[in-house]
C-alpha cells in the first residue's frame, strides 16, 4: 500500500477509520443446560446471562495478535462516532473482527485514549499486545481509559474486536483520543487518496427525499458536484447487509443494479412499484475508485406498495374479512401466514399451501429467536385444521412440537429470548397446544409427556393472564409488539380446548382493540410506546394495526403485513363497537387516561380530528432509556408523526437500543395537560449532548424556525 488517507486528530476526537477484516461469524455450541430466571414485568432492558455465555467465557482463548490478516477492507464512518458492526443474528455467534490504523507521533511518548465496547477488546501496538479490555456486559457498553505507549514516527495500531451474539447484539467499540497535542493518524491504500475522500464527502451528503415512499418516485437528494477523478456512476445494492451471518445471506438474492449520476441533486431510482419491497429495505450506494473498489454507504428507507384495497366497505364486517382472507391466501409468499390464510380459505391443502406452511419449520427446528412467534399459531392451525393436512406434514409438525424447547427449565443451548411479556406468553401458548396435540407422546427436551406440558402450558397461561389483568401491557401501546400479542390471543380464542381460556382471550382481545381504538389517529396507532423501533415509527402505514383498523374501521392501510391481521380475518371473534372514539367530528375531543404495567405507566391521549399529542408522563425522568417512545405528535388525516428524542446512538439508523430515532438514551419529565405538553431533559457529561425533534418535512405545508422557536 502505497498511499496515506490522512486524519488530525484533535482531543475528543474519536478514531474510527479503519482497515478491517471480517466480520467473522462463527457458530457457537455450548453444552444444554437449564436455568432459572423470572419474566421482565417492565418495558426496561434487563440484563440476563445465559448459561451459553458463561460456558463460551470459560473456554474463551487468549487472542493473538493477527498476523495472518488481510485488512482488505476500509471502514467509513460517516456520521457514526463508533467502529460498529451491530446486527440481529438469530442463533448464538461468536463475531470477531480485526481492524488496523495508524499513529505518527514526533517523538516516544504515552498517550491517553478512552475505550468504550459491550464486548472483548484486545490492542497492539507495533505488534505488542498492551490493553485488553473485556467487560462482555451483553449489549450494555463499559468505558475505560487506557494509555498507548507510542514510539517516535509510525505506529501500528491493531485491534481485536469480539463478542458473543445472542440475537440482536451491539457489537462495536468507541475509541476516543483524549490527548493535549494534535496528532495524525492515517490507513495506508493503494488508491488514490484524493479521490477516496471525493467519494467519502460525496456519499456523506447522500439522503433519501423521504424516509417512506408509498405511489412515488424512489428519489435521492446528492451534491451536485461529483468530484473530478471519480467515474460517474453508483453501484446500488438492496438489503445485503441486513445480516452479517453469512450462513443466512447465501440463500438469498438481494436485487443490484448501476445509475449514471450527473451534474444534478436529484437522483431517480425509479418507481417503488419496479422494486416489489414492502417495508423497511436498506439501499448501498457504492463509488467506484478504481477496478473492483468501491467505497459503500448504506442508507435506509421504509417503501409501502400501495394497492387498490380489495375490500367493499359498504359490505359488513364479516364479509370484508371474508375478502381480505381471500386476498391474502392469493400472495405469491413463501409465509406461514399466506399457508394458513389459504388453508382457512380454500379448506384444502395443496402444494403451494403446504410450501408456504412449511417455510417456518427451520427457524422452529433450529430454535432460532423468534420461533415461538411462528410456533403458536402452527400449532393452532394443526389443532382446528389437521384433518386437511397430509399425514407426512402431520408427522413432521409433530417432530418440530416434541423436540421444541418451550421454556428455560428445559435443557437448552439456544438464544431464544423468553423474558418479555409477548415472548413469555407465545412460549406458553405453544407449550399448552403442542401438550393437548400430543398428550401421551414424550417431548424430547424437557422429557415429559404431552399431558404434562398442556398442564403446565395452562398454568403458566392463567398466571400471564392475572398479571394481564391486573397491570395490563408492560409493552404499553407498541404496535410492535400488540400484534404478537395478538397472535396469542387469537389463537387462543379459536383453538383452545378449555373454555376459561377462551373467555381469557376474548377479555385480553377486548382490552387490547380498546386501547387501539383509542389511540388511532391519521390511519395509524400514534401514540407513545413501551417498545419501539424506527421504522415502526417512519413507516405505521406498514404495520400489522394499521391493516387490522383498515378492516375494522375504514382507518389505516390495507397492506401485506400478516401475522395478527391474518388471525382477525379468519377468527369468529368481533371487537366491541367503538367508532366514536375512531371517527371524530370536526368538534370533538378525546381524553384517554390510563396506566399500564407494573409500574403504573401512566398514558396520556388528547386527540382531535386535526391532531392527536400523546405522552407518558413522570417515566424514570432523568435516569436511562432503553426503547421508550415518551410523546408523540400527529397531524391531519393521514399518518404525519413529529417527536422530540434524545439519541442513543449517533448513527442514523443504527441497531442499537435505543437508536438515534427510537427510545430515549436519558429520558425527559414529561407533563401534559390537554393540547399542551413540558418536557424537560437533563443530560449527563457522557450522553449525547443535544436532543431532537423528527420532523417529516415532505408533509409540512408551512415551517419556520425563529431563534429558539420551531413552528409547522
Amino acid at each position: 500500500m502505497n498511499n496515506e488517507y490522512k486524519f488530525q486528530l484533535q482531543s475528543g476526537d474519536y478514531l474510527n477509520r479503519w482497515l478491517y477484516s471480517g466480520p467473522y461469524v462463527t457458530p457457537f455450541h455450548s453444552q444444554a443446560t437449564v436455568f432459572f430466571e423470572p419474566v421482565n414485568l417492565t418495558e426496561e432492558y434487563r440484563q440476563i446471562e445465559y448459561p451459553l455465555r458463561t460456558q463460551y467465557l470459560q473456554q474463551r482463548n487468549k487472542n493473538e495478535y493477527p498476523e495472518e490478516d488481510d485488512f482488505q477492507n476500509i471502514y467509513f464512518p460517516f456520521e457514526n462516532n463508533r467502529f460498529d458492526f451491530s446486527s440481529f443474528i438469530t442463533t448464538p455467534h461468536i463475531l470477531e473482527t480485526n481492524a488496523k490504523t495508524f499513529i505518527k507521533v514526533k517523538k516516544n511518548q504515552t498517550l491517553p485514549f478512552q475505550l468504550t465496547t459491550c464486548g472483548s477488546i484486545d490492542i497492539w501496538v507495533n505488534k505488542e499486545h498492551q490493553v485488553a479490555f473485556s467487560p462482555f456486559t451483553r449489549n450494555i457498553p463499559s468505558t475505560q481509559n487506557i494509555h498507548l505507549s507510542l514510539q517516535a514516527g509510525e505506529n501500528e495500531i491493531v485491534i481485536k474486536l469480539e463478542d458473543m451474539a445472542e440475537r440482536d447484539v451491539n457489537y462495536y467499540f468507541e475509541f476516543i483520543y483524549l490527548g493535549k497535542e494534535d496528532i495524525e493518524s492515517y490507513i495506508p491504500i493503494n488508491e488514490d487518496p484524493i479521490a477516496v475522500e471525493q467519494a467519502e464527502n460525496f456519499l456523506d451528503n447522500l439522503y433519501f427525499e423521504k424516509d417512506i415512499y408509498k405511489t412515488d418516485k424512489l428519489t435521492l437528494k446528492a451534491p451536485a458536484h461529483l468530484g473530478e477523478r471519480l467515474e460517474p456512476h453508483m453501484h446500488v445494492q438492496i438489503n445485503k447487509n441486513k445480516l452479517i451471518n453469512p450462513i443466512f445471506t447465501s440463500e438469498r438474492s438481494f436485487p443490484e443494479f448501476y445509475i449514471e449520476l450527473n451534474e444534478e441533486n436529484n437522483i431517480n431510482l425509479g418507481d417503488i412499484a419496479e422494486y416489489n419491497l414492502s417495508g423497511v429495505n436498506e439501499f448501498s450506494f457504492g463509488l467506484k475508485i478504481s477496478d473492483d473498489v468501491y467505497v459503500y454507504r448504506t442508507l435506509t428507507v421504509s417503501l409501502l406498495l400501495e394497492q387498490p384495497s380489495p375490500l367493499n366497505m359498504e359490505e359488513d364486517l364479516e364479509t370484508r374479512k371474508t375478502e381480505a382472507l381471500s386476498y391474502f391466501a392469493n400472495l405469491n409468499q413463501a409465509d406461514i401466514n399466506v399457508g394458513i390464510a389459504r388453508l382457512m380459505f380454500y379448506e384444502y391443502c395443496d402444494e403451494q399451501t403446504e410450501q408456504a406452511l412449511r417455510s417456518c419449520f427451520q427457524e422452529i427446528e433450529q430454535k432460532e429467536d423468534c420461533a415461538d412467534f411462528r410456533l403458536a399459531p402452527l400449532m393452532a392451525i394443526y389443532l382446528k385444521k389437521r384433518h386437511l393436512l397430509a399425514v407426512p406434514l402431520q408427522e413432521e409438525i409433530k417432530a418440530l412440537a416434541l423436540d421444541f424447547r418451550y421454556w428455560i427449565d428445559e435443557p437448552g443451548n439456544d438464544a431464544m429470548w423468553y423474558f418479555s411479556e409477548n415472548h413469555a406468553f407465545l412460549f406458553h401458548v405453544s407449550q399448552y397446544f403442542a401438550g393437548y396435540a400430543f398428550t401421551q407422546d414424550v417431548f424430547n427436551v424437557s422429557k415429559r409427556l404431552g399431558e404434562e406440558q398442556y398442564v403446565l402450558g395452562k398454568s403458566r397461561l392463567l398466571h400471564w393472564f392475572e398479571n394481564f389483568f391486573e397491570y395490563g401491557f408492560a409493552e404499553w401501546n407498541s404496535t410492535t409488539y400488540l400484534p404478537i400479542d395478538l397472535i396469542g390471543f387469537y389463537t387462543l380464542y379459536e383453538a383452545a380446548p378449555d373454555k376459561e381460556i377462551q373467555h381469557l382471550a376474548k377479555q385480553a382481545l377486548d382490552k387490547t382493540f380498546k386501547i387501539i381504538a383509542i389511540n388511532i389517529h391519521g390511519k395509524t396507532m400514534v401514540s407513545t410506546y413501551g417498545r419501539v423501533y424506527e421504522h415502526d415509527l417512519k413507516a405505521m402505514e406498514n404495520s400489522e394495526v394499521a391493516n387490522i383498523s383498515f378492516m375494522l374501521w375504514g382507518e389505516g392501510y390495507f397492506n401485506h403485513s400478516l401475522r395478527a391481521p391474518v388471525w382477525f380475518c379468519l377468527s369468529e371473534y368481533t371487537p366491541p363497537a367503538m367508532q366514536d372514539i375512531v371517527h371524530l367530528n370536526e368538534k370533538q375531543a378525546v381524553l384517554a387516561e390510563y396506566t399500564q404495567g407494573i409500574k403504573n405507566i401512566y398514558s396520556y391521549v388528547y386527540k382531535t380530528k386535526p391532531y392527536s399529542l400523546a405522552s407518558t408522563i413522570n417515566l424514570s425522568p432523568y435516569e436511562k432509556g432503553h426503547q421508550q417512545h415518551v410523546m408523540n405528535i400527529s397531524l391531519g388525516v393521514e399518518n404525519t408523526t413529529m417527536w422530540i428524542n434524545h439519541p442513543g446512538e449517533s448513527a442514523f439508523s443504527g441497531k442499537n437500543r435505543p437508536s438515534y430515532w427510537a427510545g430515549n438514551g436519558r429520558c425527559p419529565f414529561v407533563r401534559q395537560h390537554h393540547n399542551t405538553l413540558i418536557m424537560k431533559y437533563k443530560l449527563h457529561e457522557e450522553d449525547y449532548n443535544f436532543v431532537h425533534v423528527y420532523l417529516p418535512i415532505w408533509d409540512i405545508d408551512e415551517m419556520e424556525i425563529t431563534n429558539n422557536w420551531l413552528f409547522v
